[in-house]
């Protein structure tokens, strides 16, 4: 696996940023203790999906750089707050049937939240890259090892996030959002005062609301680039690919 150092070029490189925004970031939420910490040069710590995914959410979220140890947790703990596709599946929004019916959403019982179902999808997209082909029937791989399109954006302010996966026969479309805790507080407060009532998910700023959005050809970069090495092209070369990467304790269970 790639180092923070290889980490920031990849991100730089997949994302079309500047590198010094990444590294910026980067050093903030090492401060926060939201990435992998250890000594510098050769003997520096390995990343992980986690460190990944924390680096993703504070890059793409549009805010001043030294807030990314406040933006990242609450980007993480964004909830499913909907779930819905073509084969008849609506959950959330008031119409909710059970939690969604595919694994690969949460590992091990972990929570629906973005953070959780980011970190799978970049443990799966470096160990089998985007293999654009469906599942043997009665399987349940990841969808996103056999998605023709990802797209995922992140909208400030809010602390939202919206994930697109398609195939050649499953649409998803998972919406996720940030439980304010304050919101309650300051809805009251509104309907007293005889206001319109704020988003309910709204982390109210002096900023713009912005939506910046990625896709599967940014996604895999970032797999690359966590991976140390990029996927190879072919299924012959797929088979007997090994990379240089440590499961993830939770994709191992």
């Amino acid at each position: 696996m790639a180092r923070l150092s290889h980490l920031i070029a990849g991100y730089a490189a997949a994302l079309q940023v500047p590198p010094n925004t990444v590294n910026n970031v980067a050093a903030v939420m090492r401060l926060s203790k939201l990435l992998t910490t250890g000594p510098r040069g050769p003997g520096a710590p390995h990343m992980a999906p986690t460190d990944a995914t924390n680096l993703l959410l504070g890059v793409m979220y549009d805010a001043p750089q030294e807030a990314a140890g406040v933006n990242v947790p609450r980007l993480r703990d964004a909830e499913l707050v909907s779930c819905r596709g073509n084969i008849g599946f609506d959950y959330g929004g008031g119409t909710a049937k059970g939690p969604p019916p595919h694994s690969c959403f949460a590992r091990a019982g972990s929570p629906y939240r973005l953070g959780d179902v980011l970190d799978a999808m970049l443990d799966e997209l470096v160990r089998f890259g985007d293999l654009d082909e469906e599942p043997e029937e009665g399987t349940d791989a990841a969808l996103w090892t056999y998605a023709t399109n990802i797209s995922f954006s992140v909208t400030r302010p809010g602390h939202r996030a919206e994930l697109f996966i398609d195939s050649t026969s499953v649409h998803w479309h998972l919406s996720f959002a940030w439980p304010d805790p304050e919101y309650p507080v300051r809805r009251a407060a509104e309907l007293a005062r005889g206001e319109m009532p704020s988003h309910s998910l709204a982390h109210l700023g002096p900023h713009m609301a912005s939506t910046r959005m990625i896709g599967d050809a940014e996604l895999q970069g970032i797999a690359d680039a966590l991976r140390g090495q990029r996927m190879p092209e072919g299924p012959a070369e797929l088979e007997d690919f090994q990379p240089a990467y440590d499961p993830a304790p939770a994709a191992a269970a």
